[in-house]
């Protein structure tokens, strides 16, 4: 799947080193780092929304901020895919326009511009999962536990609770994660 990312004119455009928007970033684990750069044999980040925001579209749809794809020792892949909101409030995060997002990237950008790499039966895909990383409530003394129960009925709870996609015979909910989630190898 790597190798057919690098290979798409496309996508190679829209890879990037990083996935980080304003003062929220994923932190990327040192396995998957060679010389301070990413290793380009495991992991490679693509920043989806600046290929619909591309002159490639009269109408850009809303899209996530990035994908990133980890190849895993056992040949198979791991899929990540992040929206980045620094908000100082859950008004910042319309659920709407959330799960639009997740929707322009499932079922456009990899089942349909994007099938004949993200679709294909023969890249293996271990795990998918949908992050929401933001903290709205700005209270990083929290500990998980308790910032889980602070999401109940809110915004971020609404999306949580939203049907999950699927893709590839994965159900996949998205889960709203506090900043900085860490990409490991796998």
């Amino acid at each position: 799947m790597l190798e057919a990312i690098e290979l798409n004119e496309q996508l190679r455009q829209i890879c990037r080193e990083s996935c980080a928007e304003n003062n929220i970033q994923i932190e990327i684990c040192d396995a998957l780092v060679s010389g301070g750069l990413l290793d380009q044999s495991l992991i490679k980040i693509l920043k989806v929304d600046e290929y619909y925001s591309s002159k490639n579209f009269s109408q850009a749809p809303k899209a996530i901020d990035c994908m990133i794809v980890v190849r895993c020792e056992s040949g198979e892949f791991e899929i990540t895919l992040a929206e980045l909101r620094d908000v100082k409030s859950t008004k910042g995060i319309p659920p709407r326009d959330i799960l639009d997002k997740f929707k322009t990237v499932f079922y456009r950008f990899m089942a349909e511009d994007f099938c004949e790499i993200f679709a294909d039966p023969q890249h293996k895909v271990k795990k998918i999962e949908a992050w929401l990383v933001s903290d709205p409530f700005n209270l990083p003394q929290l500990s998980d536990e308790d910032y889980r129960k602070k999401i109940g009925s809110t915004r971020l709870d609404v999306i949580q609770s939203a049907k999950p996609f699927s893709f590839r015979g994965h159900a996949v909910p998205i889960h709203a994660l506090r900043p900085n989630p860490e990409i490991c190898s796998c």
